[in-house]
């Protein structure tokens, strides 16, 4: 029995995480009543092709902690006068948001964003509302996306006290069948709502588990190209990229360190699956666990002090953490006889996991967990696979299945509150990976 459990729980990590791609626009099919009512108008200026305020409105709305009131939007020039403070009020808004898009004889695009705090303003006839935030950008044409994004960060930030991620990217491994043709595996890396996507590596062979480098300009995964896993390391910039390790066996589930000096992977060098860790500067290995049982998906703490991994070490798949000083393991995971894929919920004691109740015919759903109460919250519903948290632990994304070899990518807010789905496609997507927080473009 332990041999099939094992069996099915290396297969499941190879395979379990498929779903299907279109371009990313995300779909909201649960809000919360919480979610802060805000006005976002029209920028005067803007045209189809540079449309800020589509943007605005749609980040926002996908972080679950807004909810955009358009049908409050009265007739308004750039200012806020007193007469529009009072609809707003009526309308329960908060926050207005409003801005221009204005080309000069350069080809450049001078863009500016006001926001308003409707309950603490105050404006006459003579003189309109004072914006809470206010911001000048120039831009070329190229550049409007990424502008819209650094602004709802900008908002979100305002307004919450939080940073925002909409500035941030995700990567995935798009897996792409052409009728009797073998299929080709994409490393693919796109914007946090799945536009701008592009292919970092193409192969023939597959491509697995994506892990970003802290400093978000490389990602490290796992190739099959020489017919044989193997991980390298590729920086995202310049295409550069260099191999790991390529033992015999097993060479899986790469993750990087805090600091980024060093990488935990899955070698079976040794026999069975165990973690380890190599520097990445001088190449040394350092076993980290050393039980006969088989030790996957590590991710390491944010102090870099501790590693959780998955085993199967009490008979089912569990979380466990071990220090990576003095090689102490804890188990963590008690409810459910099936929880993987671990990551830990920044600037909190919580983790989130893939989880299946002790019914084995349950289906596996993302759970969270805060590690001192021991208390299990699941987030999602159906039959989801490994779970990746944004930097600021709002959301998470997730391969969720529709039917069998039929998935779509998701989201799901931290407190299971807002649900965001994409439409399902051709294609298949693997191993969804959130980036850390990046530097953003320099807008004069």
């Amino acid at each position: 029995m332990l041999k099939i459990i094992r069996a099915s729980f290396i297969l499941f990590f190879l395979l379990c995480s498929q779903t299907s791609w279109a371009i990313l626009h995300l779909t909201l099919n649960q809000g919360v009543n919480s979610a802060v009512p805000v006005a976002v108008l029209g920028f005067s200026g803007e045209t189809a092709d540079n449309n800020i305020s589509n943007v605005l409105i749609a980040d926002l709305q996908n972080s679950g902690r807004f909810k955009n009131e358009t049908s409050a939007v009265p007739t308004t020039g750039a200012g806020i006068t007193n007469e529009d403070l009072t609809h707003w009020k009526q309308q329960q808004v908060n926050y207005v948001i409003n801005g221009s898009v204005q080309l000069d004889p350069n080809n450049q695009y001078h863009v500016q964003v006001n926001v308003f705090d409707v309950y603490k303003n105050s404006a006459t006839d003579a003189q309109p509302a004072t914006p809470i935030l206010q911001q000048q950008f120039t831009i070329n044409a190229k550049q409007f996306r990424n502008l819209a994004h650094q602004i709802s960060d900008m908002v979100y930030q305002k307004i919450l006290g939080a940073r925002g991620v909409f500035s941030t990217k995700i990567a995935y491994v798009l897996v792409q069948h052409q009728n009797t043709q073998a299929p080709s595996y994409q490393l693919m890396i796109a914007d946090y709502d799945g536009e701008n996507a592009a292919p970092v590596l193409v192969s023939k062979q597959p491509i697995m588990s994506p892990a970003w480098s802290p400093d978000g300009q490389s990602i490290a995964y796992v190739s099959f190209e020489s017919g044989m896993p193997a991980i390298y390391i590729s920086n995202i910039n310049n295409g550069k990229r260099r191999l790991i390790t390529k033992f015999a066996g097993v060479n899986s589930a790469p993750s990087f360190s805090p600091d980024g000096s060093k990488l935990a992977i899955v070698l079976s060098r040794d026999g069975t699956p165990a973690i380890y860790t190599v520097n990445l500067r001088i190449g040394t290995l350092q076993k980290i666990t050393r039980v006969n049982a088989i030790n996957t998906a590590p991710e390491w703490s944010a102090n870099g002090k501790n590693i959780l991994l998955t085993s199967d070490r009490g008979g089912t798949p569990q979380i466990y953490q071990i220090n990576v000083r003095t090689k102490a393991v804890q188990r963590v995971s008690f409810s459910g006889n099936y929880n993987a894929n671990a990551e830990m919920v920044a600037a909190s004691n919580s983790i989130v996991f893939l989880h299946r109740g002790d019914d084995s015919s349950q289906q596996f759903v993302i759970a969270m967990q805060d590690l001192s109460a021991g208390k299990i919250k699941l987030l999602t519903q159906g039959n989801a696979g490994e779970p990746s948290v944004a930097p600021n632990g709002g959301l998470v994304i997730y391969a969720k299945q529709q039917a069998p070899g039929v998935s779509e990518l998701a989201m799901v807010s931290i407190d299971g509150g807002v649900q965001l789905q994409l439409p399902a496609s051709s294609g298949s997507v693997q191993s969804p990976a959130w980036s850390p927080y990046l530097k953003t473009g320099s807008f004069s």
